[in-house]
C-alpha cells in the first residue's frame, strides 16, 4: 500500500510538472521571435523554469530551492552550482543539450526525467533551452560547508568494489569513470553519483534503465545486475564509484540495496 501511494504521488507530481512544462513551451514559442541578451536572457530562463515547475521536483521540503530531492526510487539532483553535488561542472550549453536531447557529455536522462524531456523540454527552441541554461548557471553555489573526504582505497568495500567495477562496468564507463559522451554517462562529478541518498544508483544497478531517445540523440540501455550480484557486491561497487575519481560520498550498505529489491 505504501509503495502504491508513493507511485501515485510521483505520478501526480509528474503530471503537474508536465502541465507546467507544456505551459513553458507555449510561453517559449510566443517569445522566440524577440531577441534577448545578457540579463534579459537570464530573466527569460527564470520565467521558463518557474513556469515549468522545476523546483517542485528538485527541492526537498524545507530545503533551499533546487538543492535536490528524492522521488521514490529516483534522485532529482541538485541544480545548484556545486562542483561536487550539483551542476558546477556543467556549462549552460551542457544544460541546454540535456534539456533538448536528453544527453550531454556528462549524463543521459532516464526515469522520471526521461518523460519530461520526451513530452516537453525536447520541444524547446535552442534559444529557450540556452536561456534556461543561463539562468541555472546564474544561481549561486551553496554555502561552503565541510568538504567530504573520500573513503581510502584500502577500505574493504573500496577494494572489493574496484574489482567488480573493472570486471563489470569499465568496458562502458571506462577505468577513469568518464563514460562516453551522449551514450554512457560519466560517473565523475555527477550530482546523481554524489547525492546524499544513492537511490538512483541502487535502482539502476538492480533493475537497469533505458535512457531517453529523441530526434537528436539515440537511446541507450543499462543492463540490470540484480540477478547476478549480491546485495553486498552492489553496495561495494557503488561505494567505489561514489568515492573514486574525485567523488566523495557516503558508502552504500547492503541493507540499502536489500530494501530496494
Amino acid at each position: 500500500m505504501g509503495q502504491a501511494k508513493s507511485a501515485m504521488s510521483i505520478g501526480v507530481s509528474l503530471a503537474a510538472v508536465a502541465i507546467g512544462f507544456a505551459a513553458m513551451v507555449n510561453y517559449a514559442a510566443a517569445q522566440s521571435a524577440q531577441p534577448e541578451a545578457g540579463a534579459a536572457v537570464i530573466a527569460q530562463g527564470k520565467t521558463l523554469v518557474d513556469s515549468g515547475g522545476c523546483a517542485g521536483c528538485h527541492t526537498a521540503a524545507g530545503a533551499p530551492a533546487f538543492s535536490g530531492n528524492v522521488l521514490g526510487t529516483w534522485n532529482a539532483p541538485s541544480l545548484l552550482n556545486d562542483p561536487h553535488n550539483g551542476l558546477g561542472t556543467w556549462t549552460a550549453d551542457d544544460i541546454a543539450a540535456y534539456l533538448r536531447t536528453g544527453h550531454n557529455r556528462y549524463a543521459d536522462a532516464s526515469g522520471p526525467m526521461a518523460a519530461i524531456i520526451t513530452g516537453s523540454t525536447s520541444k524547446l527552441s535552442a534559444a529557450d533551452a540556452d536561456a534556461i541554461g543561463a539562468y541555472l548557471k546564474s544561481l549561486p553555489a551553496p554555502a561552503a560547508g565541510a568538504t567530504a573526504a573520500a573513503l581510502p582505497a584500502t577500505d574493504p568495500a573500496m577494494a572489493a568494489g574496484q574489482h567488480i567495477y573493472t570486471d563489470e562496468c569499465a568496458a562502458c564507463h571506462t577505468e577513469a569513470g568518464t563514460g562516453l559522451a551522449n551514450l554512457f554517462p560519466s560517473l565523475v562529478a555527477s550530482p546523481v553519483v554524489a547525492a546524499a541518498q544513492p537511490v538512483t544508483l541502487v535502482h539502476v544497478l538492480l533493475h537497469g534503465a533505458q535512457s531517453v531517445g529523441t530526434a537528436q540523440a539515440t537511446a541507450a540501455a543499462m543492463p540490470a545486475f540484480g540477478g547476478q550480484m549480491s546485495d553486498q557486491q552492489i553496495a561495494d561497487v557503488l561505494t567505489y564509484i561514489r568515492n573514486s575519481w574525485g567523488n566523495a560520498a557516503p558508502a552504500v550498505t547492503a541493507a540499502q540495496v536489500t530494501a530496494a529489491r
